[in-house]
C-alpha cells in the first residue's frame, strides 16, 4: 500500500519476533493451526527480507499443518502466499499458479478479504 516502508530495522525486528513466535507455538506445544499461522508468519517475514528458499519451505510447513489441522482457508492463503514468493524468486510458471491460488482462496469463507491481502502483498513487493 501506498506509504509503507519496509526499512531493514523493521525487518529484522519482524523476523526475530516471528522466529519466536514460532519457537513459542513449538516450545508450548500448541495445536496445528497454531503451528501453521507460526509458519506462515515466519514465511512472510521472510519473504519480505528475499529469503526465498526460507519462505516457500515454512509456507509449505504452514500448509501441512494447515491441513491437519482442516484449515482450508488457512491451507490455501499459505499456498497462494508460496506462489507469491515463487514470484518473487522469479519462478517460471509463477505468475499462472499465482494466479490458480488466488481463484481457489476466493473459493473459501472469506476469500476476498485473503485474496486482497495477498494482493497488497504482491503490491508492497513491487511485484
Amino acid at each position: 500500500e501506498e506509504g509503507i516502508e519496509l526499512g531493514p530495522n523493521i525487518q529484522a525486528a519482524g523476523l526475530d519476533a516471528a522466529r519466536a513466535s514460532l519457537g513459542l507455538v513449538n516450545r508450548l506445544q500448541l495445536d496445528d493451526l497454531q503451528r501453521s499461522r507460526g509458519f506462515w508468519m515466519l514465511g512472510a517475514h521472510l519473504l519480505t527480507v528475499g529469503h526465498h528458499t526460507e519462505a516457500l519451505e515454512a509456507f509449505a510447513y504452514a500448509v501441512q499443518f494447515a491441513v491437519r489441522a482442516d484449515a482450508e482457508a488457512d491451507a490455501k492463503l499459505a499456498m497462494a502466499f508460496g506462489a507469491l514468493t515463487e514470484l518473487a524468486a522469479g519462478r517460471d510458471g509463477a505468475d499462472e499458479r499465482l494466479a490458480h491460488a488466488l481463484d481457489d482462496l476466493g473459493s473459501v469463507e472469506h476469500g476476498p478479504d485473503f485474496v486482497a491481502q495477498v494482493t497488497t502483498a504482491r503490491g508492497v513487493l513491487g511485484l
